[in-house]
């Protein structure tokens, strides 16, 4: 006869605990992607002026969105993606 060992409550906890981490990082994650940037804040990235951004934008280089009040937004998920795309022509 086999004994099967029976985890600890604290053993439980603990698996629950970093699932729960684990979870969290993916979705911290996501969220970092689908974050909008400025355009100074991505021209921060870029290491560029927001001139600069703004001919990449008008190129349709970099996708932006358009919000409220006539400015626009990056998200950083496709800043990246054109940062990527830049070191593989190069």
């Amino acid at each position: 006869m086999t004994l099967v060992e029976i985890p600890t409550l604290e053993d439980i906890k603990s698996a629950m605990k970093q699932v729960l981490k684990e979870s969290l990082q993916e979705n911290n994650e996501e969220k970092l992607l689908e974050k909008l940037l400025t355009k100074k804040e991505v021209s921060e990235v870029l290491n560029v002026s927001q001139s600069t951004v703004d001919n990449l934008r008008r190129q349709a280089m970099i996708n932006s969105i358009k919000i409220p009040g006539g400015g626009v937004r990056f998200k950083y998920s496709e800043v990246i993606e054109f940062i990527n795309k830049q070191n593989k022509e190069s």
